[in-house]
């Protein structure tokens, strides 16, 4: 049906309305969208939904004559959109409404619980990217001595964790930490969280140019992600091995602020004295270090294979010797870690013999990065499917010859989906004769037809890392 294709869409791009108009009007191919995902038949799309069609059908109802209604109809094809956007304005005094009630009983459930523990804490995480990584490493170490609750990552609105908090109240009670992350495209969307939240450790991981085009610019980046650090009741943890962490934190550190800044280089834990023996572990088997903790060293083994997961883990370390964990808790905490699905993810073959690396959840460029260092680390064929970064405005044609120039060093067999990204990527690699050339590309015109290929292009011995995975409104 025309009408949740479209809607399908709005909800895709987060029912932004500018967004959502440019989609429809430059992919005039909507109507016929192959869908992997599925409407979320919220109050909200129902309401839409119902709005927009009697719209429509009213509109049809009172032209003149059969003749005009023909013609009109054809004409109301074009314009089918605008009585998406036209229902959506409609009810937005009552949407508006329905969430404040909803963010004000999700505060109220915060406050019951302070007042009836003071111990009760609640931990956020924010970033462009990596929120989910220190989530989970946090999650696996807390655990050992805490009962958490912890907030599904898809999980990350205002609106969304209010109404998940509300409906698992009673799980809720019962934990002594609230473990989750906050996503924003706008400036005030991490601040509004954090007004029923009220965070009293969070971590902010990284500011990159994810979302550039739903922000506008990167100083509106680094505003909305620093909403975190100053909403923090107690200690923010925050990644100076970011640059634009640490040029914003010169400007945020000159307000008046009551929260303690731990700032960490993460990247640099090498040279911190605090990691040392780290050791990759045979056919992507995981990573073992030594931890000092405490004044004295502890052996830690991890599954995970990506080189940033020790950063990560380094990252979270420092807040488990603030709640007092053992160096058990940390070394069982650290051995537990599981692998986040679709986030540089080890899937063997035994059959076929070919390994895979999934980081199809992964859309940054320091994450592209931190995997072909990773899949460096196979022996045979490394090959690479990819439909490129989105969301990255005006610096999209940079990041993809970044990318054009660091494949060639990685990868034996680059298999690109076709889109502007993609084509960047293969014009910059033919056109470079400065670096490696014996690349091999092969081009799709849809992810399902590259994955239906794969059968003739790999072999035994081979790893193959997917990287990225676009949404349907891409």
């Amino acid at each position: 049906m025309i009408f949740s294709q479209l809607l399908y869409i709005y909800q895709s791009e987060h029912y932004d309305k500018l967004r959502f108009i440019q989609f429809v009007y430059s992919h005039l191919n909507w109507f016929s969208l192959s869908k992997r995902g599925k409407i979320d038949w919220t109050l909200r799309a129902k309401i839409i939904m119902t709005f927009a069609l009697l719209l429509f059908i009213f509109s049809i109802y009172f032209t003149f004559n059969y003749a005009e209604k023909i013609i009109y109809c054809f004409a109301e094809f074009v314009l089918i959109p605008f009585y998406i956007l036209i229902a959506d304005i409609l009810i937005s005094p009552l949407v508006l409404y329905k969430k404040n009630n909803i963010l004000k009983q999700a505060k109220n459930l915060i406050n019951k619980i302070n007042n009836k523990n003071s111990e009760f804490l609640k931990i956020g995480i924010t970033g462009s990217y990596g929120k989910t990584t220190i989530k989970t490493v946090l999650y696996s170490l807390l655990q050992e001595k805490y009962n958490i609750f912890l907030v599904p990552g898809n999980i990350n609105t205002d609106l969304g964790i209010a109404n998940y908090l509300l409906k698992n109240k009673k799980d809720l009670e019962k934990s002594d930490i609230l473990l989750l992350e906050m996503g924003a495209f706008h400036i005030g969307e991490i601040e509004s969280i954090c007004n029923f939240i009220q965070p009293n450790y969070s971590f902010l991981t990284a500011i990159g140019n994810q979302h550039l085009e739903r922000f506008g610019s990167h100083g509106n980046i680094k505003k909305a992600k620093f909403e975190i650090v100053e909403a923090t009741t107690q200690k923010a943890f925050v990644n100076i091995s970011d640059k634009n962490i640490t040029n914003y934190l010169d400007i945020f550190n000159k307000q008046k602020n009551k929260q303690e800044i731990i700032s960490m280089d993460i990247n640099n834990y090498e040279n911190s004295e605090n990691i040392k023996n780290i050791n990759y572990l045979p056919e992507f088997s995981g990573i073992s270090f030594e931890y000092k903790y405490k004044n004295k060293y502890i052996k830690c083994e991890t599954k995970l294979i990506a080189n940033h997961i020790i950063s990560s883990i380094y990252f979270c370390l420092k807040l488990t010797e603030i709640l007092n964990l053992s160096a058990e808790n940390i070394q069982k905490g650290i051995k537990n870690l599981n692998h986040v699905p679709h986030r540089l993810e080890i899937l063997k073959n035994k059959q076929t013999g070919v390994t895979v690396i999934d980081d199809s959840y992964n859309g940054n460029f320091d994450g592209f990065i931190s995997a072909l260092k990773t899949l460096d680390r196979a022996s045979g064929r490394k090959i690479v499917l990819t439909p490129g970064i989105v969301e990255l405005g005006k610096d999209t044609k940079k990041i993809h010859e970044n990318l054009a120039s660091i494949y060639p060093s990685y990868v034996d067999v680059l298999l690109l989906i076709k889109n502007q990204n993609t084509k960047i990527i293969k014009n910059n690699i033919n056109l470079n004769l400065n670096i490696k050339n014996n690349i091999k590309i092969i081009e799709y015109d849809t992810v399902d037809q590259a994955h239906a290929d794969l059968i003739n292009v790999l072999k035994k011995g081979d790893t193959i890392l997917f990287q990225n995975d676009l949404s349907d409104n891409y």
